[in-house]
């Protein structure tokens, strides 16, 4: 059965072999052509090479309506429509891949990247996660950080490809960085046995490889000899390939990233690390922490939070005290006192601030689960962007013993965390069309109260973060209006 791409709330184009193709708009639907390959020529005669279509399989997007549309946008590389209410972009989360373990014509398997202050950071990578990258507005030369949830085949099995084409893509480059890779204990042995079976060269690029140790991510089986997650094979190692390992705190949660404040010194050079100019030297809080999925899978869930903003200076307040536009404001935007250009008094941060809305935006991600423990319930709370798996299919309760959620568990998570955003991943393939994604939306939102915005993931969405964050009555205000 042979359907036409059918664009809606985003425009979404895929390419077969480059060939052009014609999208459709919700507004309209006027027909649009994209640029003729040069490779036209070598199309079947029946196609036109000013003029054709692309038949698409089955594969048709689905859409449902929501409160956050105009936060809303697409990351695919074809499409340039920017959410209509965003006005900062330094903030993302784009969705590669949003289906199960079976990935549908809808869906490819797991894939979430996080683009912040120039920077990407993507959050497990499965089969497929290259093509992926390739046709959506993700750099690779911006991905510094790679997440593993757990260690199950659809969400690592992209990996290693990921790990190549990244080194090519930043060897030659001057501004190139390293590479870090979080997950579980035996994700360093699963890279670098890939590596090493498939005689893959690495290219100088260093890449380090961080494993969450703990008494019980720490699965040890003592009948073998040779612990697949914990024994460091020799033979398997690398020059360019490092195993790094991040010991679990009292309370239950792992430290991956804890900024340190600012100082005085780092301040007057313009090295403030949560300036709004600091890009890609901003430094963030991240963290880890288990989650419930399987026995002897160890699994955990993820949460980026950007530091406290500078405040704002009222010029004129701090004029009127003695302190003209200079490099003092830099102290003042962080906290500290001056003194006032004459010398004479003592300026405080409190009397020269202007009122702004603008605070430390939140994400979080958790990996397939069944229960959310305490310790990851504490970190996670008032987050803007919370992603929760809604693989356990309402018809099928046999799947909950494979350690998956349904989209009730998720509502319910993110009305006990405050969450303002509650995005559903992971979806069964079983859910295929618009009925079965709104039946999931309308079910998490059973649960939830209200609490938050429930929006259901699709393939190359993109969510943009405003620089206040997101505040669930404005959206709920800015959506009652547009209705009326």
């Amino acid at each position: 059965k042979m359907q036409w791409t059918k664009l809606t709330s985003y425009r979404l184009c895929w390419r077969i072999g480059q060939k052009p193709s014609t999208l459709y708009t919700k507004s309209n639907f006027t027909p649009r052509l994209l640029p003729s390959s040069k490779h036209a020529s070598k199309f079947p005669s029946h196609f036109s090479r000013r003029h054709y279509k692309i038949p698409l399989m089955t594969f048709e997007y689905i859409e449902v309506e929501h409160r956050l549309d105009e936060h809303i946008g697409s990351c695919h590389s074809a499409d340039t429509i920017e959410p209509a209410g965003s006005t900062d972009t330094s903030f993302g989360v784009c969705f590669l891949g949003t289906g199960g373990s079976k990935p549908t014509q809808q869906r490819m398997s797991s894939s979430t990247v996080l683009s912040l202050g120039g920077l990407s950071y993507v959050f497990d990578a499965a089969e497929g996660v290259q093509r992926q990258l390739g046709i959506s507005r993700v750099r690779l030369q911006t991905i510094s950080k790679i997440f593993i949830t757990h260690m199950h085949a659809d969400h690592v099995l992209g990996l290693p490809s990921l790990l190549m084409i990244m080194q090519v893509s930043q060897r030659s480059r001057s501004d190139s960085f390293p590479i870090n890779v979080y997950g579980p204990p035996g994700l360093f042995n699963y890279i670098s046995m890939n590596m090493k079976l498939t005689e893959s060269a690495f290219l100088g690029q260093q890449i380090t490889v961080h494993e969450l140790v703990g008494p019980e991510a720490c699965r040890v089986q003592p009948k073998q000899s040779r612990n697949p997650q914990n024994f460091l094979y020799a033979e398997f190692s690398h020059k360019f390939l490092q195993r790094n390992r991040i010991p679990r705190n009292k309370d239950g949660t792992w430290t991956i990233s804890n900024p340190e404040k600012n100082t005085e010194e780092n301040i007057r050079a313009g090295r403030a690390s949560n300036a709004y100019s600091a890009g890609r030297t901003k430094k963030l809080f991240i963290s880890a922490a288990e989650v419930k999925h399987l026995p002897h899978v160890p699994t955990f869930g993820y949460v980026v939070r950007e530091q406290d903003p500078p405040l704002k200076i009222d010029v004129e307040k701090a004029t009127a005290l003695g302190v003209k536009p200079s490099k003092k404001y830099r102290l003042l935007q962080q906290g500290f006192p001056v003194q006032s250009d004459d010398g004479t008094t003592e300026v405080l941060p409190s009397e020269v601030a202007a009122s702004s809305s603008d605070r430390a935006r939140k994400f979080v991600l958790l990996g397939d689960n069944c229960e959310t423990p305490e310790p990851m319930r504490r970190i996670m709370q008032d987050a803007d962007v919370m992603v929760h798996e809604a693989a356990l299919h309402h018809k099928v309760q046999s799947d909950q013993e494979r350690g998956h959620s349904s989209a009730e568990m998720a509502g319910a998570v993110a009305k006990s965390t405050r969450a303002k955003v509650l995005v559903l991943n992971h979806f069964s393939n079983r859910v295929q069309d618009i009925e079965d994604v709104q039946g999931e939306v309308e079910r998490a939102e059973s649960t939830n109260g209200e609490t938050s915005v429930v929006v259901p993931a699709h393939d190359f969405m993109e969510i943009r973060v405003p620089r206040e964050g997101f505040d669930t009555s404005t959206i709920s205000a800015s959506s009652d209006s547009k209705s009326e």
